[in-house]
């Protein structure tokens, strides 16, 4: 699979870290789930056919 870096303010990610941690999820799935869950793309906007 490939990554991506993604640039985030040093206290959002303190946040995210923290957040993470308190609630068992791995940082790199809760942000790719909350991206699907809430950046959606109309498929014939997104370039799909």
């Amino acid at each position: 699979m490939k990554q991506a870096m993604l640039q985030i303010k040093k206290e959002t990610h303190v946040l995210l870290k923290n957040y993470c941690q308190e609630h068992g999820y791995k940082m790199g799935s809760l942000v790719e789930n909350l991206i699907k869950k809430h950046v959606v793309v109309p498929k014939n906007k997104a370039g799909v056919k």
